[in-house]
């Protein structure tokens, strides 16, 4: 499942590194964030997982900061909340 979300967060931030190299603990958006996404770039990373895995998820911009803030922690947060496995 952290190769789906690698890859999803990829494409949806057009990330130029290859999903090998996002580490499952970087952290994903801030200031000293490991990839350098954004805000904007987290609505971007919801809209996909829920196109991806047919869920809706009910967090607004900032939850989505701090909940989603590596792979690791959205594999977690998908897999206790919605059952997705890999």
């Amino acid at each position: 499942m952290k190769d789906k979300i690698k890859a999803l967060i990829k494409k949806a931030c057009k990330i130029e590194m290859g999903i090998d190299e996002i580490k499952d603990d970087a952290l994903l958006f801030g200031q000293d964030s490991d990839l350098g996404l954004d805000s904007i770039d987290a609505i971007e990373v919801l809209i996909a997982i829920e196109k991806e895995f047919n869920i809706h998820l009910d967090i607004d911009k900032e939850d989505a900061l701090t909940m989603f803030n590596s792979v690791g922690a959205i594999a977690k947060y998908l897999e206790k909340n919605h059952g997705c496995r890999s």
